[in-house]
């Protein structure tokens, strides 16, 4: 009980939205956008993205089905999250060991969704196959999941970097999904991190990473962290940030759909310039 009370102290610290675009590609032909976004404040602090396998025409079934699948997993387990973001003294190898199981846990949710996603449609499996990046907010720690090329970035005093950068090839055609056939044994990707300074996370799909991450160094743009910083202070509300979203020079790279969600940290709005 305590645990939980205090993560929902630690939710009121927080801003939170999420935003998708169908890429004018999708919309071209007629198509649904297959990214969703998914954040959350209470009772633990959330954010994702799910981005459906653009090569199968039903993908966004499985994506759109993500939010509710991970929320409902993180509050099945609830006590195990709590072990390891909300406990300072647990040794960080068991610490890294039960994230790691809860990785797996999830994993084995997601896939389960998408074989009941697929028999209530009459579609194979795999056609509902995505990619994820996710964060999930305690106390103490952040801990981060992600399979294939979407990505979570985290914000410190410091400056932003990649909570878990992609495995080679993510970012060249070479992404990896969950998917049913790889079985429920094949791990996420997962991570985790102090909380410590952190000012801000936010996940995004590959719509957005071609501006937002520098491919060769894999730095995020600085313009990403002071995206977050107004949205902190509300200069920016998610209606901002929607239409940030659809300004021509995102049409001008591919404009593949877009999915953005972001936990930014409340702080007093700046004052307005005179001149």
């Amino acid at each position: 009980m305590t645990t939980i009370a205090r993560s929902r102290f630690i939710g009121q610290r927080w801003t939170c939205g999420s935003v998708t675009k169908t890429g004018l590609r999708h919309l071209a032909q007629g198509h649904a956008g297959q990214d969703a976004a998914y954040a959350c404040r209470k009772a633990r602090p959330i954010v994702l993205v799910a981005d459906g396998r653009g090569s199968s025409d039903h993908s966004e079934i499985g994506a759109a089905a993500v939010p509710d699948c991970f929320a409902s997993t993180v509050n099945l387990n609830e006590s195990l999250v709590a072990q390891c973001l909300d406990m300072a003294g647990l040794d960080p190898a068991l610490r890294e060991e039960r994230w790691a199981q809860f990785a797996q846990i999830l994993h084995r949710a997601l896939v389960a969704r998408q074989e009941e996603l697929a028999r209530a449609h009459s579609l194979e499996p795999v056609e509902l196959e995505f990619t994820l990046a996710a964060a999930v907010v305690g106390t103490e720690y952040v801990g981060i999941l992600q399979r294939g090329d979407s990505s979570v970035a985290i914000e410190r005093r410091l400056g932003m970097e990649l909570a878990l950068p992609p495995d080679r090839g993510e970012f060249a055609s070479e992404t990896s999904f969950i998917s049913p056939d790889e079985g429920t044994s094949t791990p996420l990707g997962s991570r985790i991190l102090p909380m410590g300074d952190v000012t801000g996370l936010v996940a995004f799909t590959d719509g957005l990473s071609q501006l937002w991450i520098d491919a060769r160094t894999l730095a995020v743009a600085p313009g990403v962290g002071r995206i977050l910083r107004n949205l902190g202070d509300r200069t920016w509300d998610q209606q901002r940030l929607d239409a940030f979203l659809d300004r021509p020079i995102w049409q001008q790279c591919d404009d593949d759909d877009k999915g953005v969600a972001y936990l930014a940290m409340r702080t007093s709005r700046r004052p307005r310039s005179r001149h």
